[in-house]
């Protein structure tokens, strides 16, 4: 069954990514202008895994991407589609961004809100090395390499060679070379200062949002949290987030085209 399930989830994205791609490059062609999305699939076709180097409008750092991953795509989500475009209750101190990928969603939220503390969170090291790259200029934003998860477990990439923004984390069954650092809220509350509250957490953690949530777990971190923007990855891992938040006062609706906003 869960062979099924994984071969299931890899069979959709792949429709998915046929089905939507050339929308998806016509809109990155309005948005990067036809010099740097020459430049962007001139080094994917003919040079390999090399890094791009882009100008995204409002964004006043260079932007790096990876040419021959699915970073273009996680790129158009976030300056492209908005999805992190919401209005929040009041300015926020202290974001958590899980999830974070090659840091597109961190520079975002960075540069909206210029005085928040950022604490990212990822799993995958590649990753990691070019969310450092990208986030270099920006001091009040800081790196975990681990995983959200609902107890302090050693992890592990369950599926190793997809690419970087779909990459999956489940417990190690036993102690391994590389082991992941899972981090629970509870442990980045403990990181968020004196405040002792997360007033936006951004969450994209590919599935592992029904474990975080889930009612065997301890959700007392969510009285201090103010507001979710979070991508949820399975019918049962949306209605889990939703069943808790709900009991805790949120009301829910949609962001974009991929993600769902929580706020008291």
């Amino acid at each position: 069954m869960k062979m099924t399930r994984k071969r299931t989830r890899r069979t959709l994205w792949t429709w998915r990514r046929v089905r939507y791609a050339p929308r998806l490059y016509a809109n990155l062609l309005a948005l990067l202008g036809i010099k740097q999305m020459a430049r962007l699939f001139g080094r994917r076709l003919f040079f390999g895994r090399r890094l791009v180097d882009l100008e995204v409008p409002g964004i006043p750092t260079t932007v790096y991407c990876r040419a021959d991953d699915a970073d273009h795509w996680v790129l158009w989500q976030i300056f492209g589609e908005s999805d992190l475009d919401v209005e929040l209750p009041e300015d926020p101190k202290v974001i958590v961004d899980g999830g974070a990928n090659v840091g597109y969603s961190s520079i975002y939220l960075a540069n909206r809100y210029p005085q928040a503390r950022i604490i990212a969170v990822e799993p995958d090291p590649d990753n990691c090395s070019l969310f450092e790259k990208n986030l270099s200029p920006y001091p009040n934003v800081g790196l975990l390499r681990g995983a959200l998860w609902p107890r302090r477990r050693s992890l592990r990439i369950e599926n190793p060679r997809a690419e970087g923004w779909v990459m999956r984390v489940e417990e190690a069954p036993h102690p391994v070379e590389k082991c992941i650092p899972g981090y629970t809220l509870g442990d980045l509350l403990a990181r968020s200062g004196d405040e002792g509250y997360i007033d936006l957490l951004k969450m994209d953690i590919e599935g592992a949002e029904e474990h975080v949530f889930s009612e065997a777990t301890d959700l007392a971190w969510l009285e201090q949290v103010g507001s979710i923007l979070i991508e949820t990855h399975s019918s049962r891992g949306r209605k889990t987030v939703l069943a808790a938040t709900r009991a805790q006062g949120f009301s829910v609706r949609r962001s974009g085209t991929e993600y769902l906003f929580l706020t008291r």
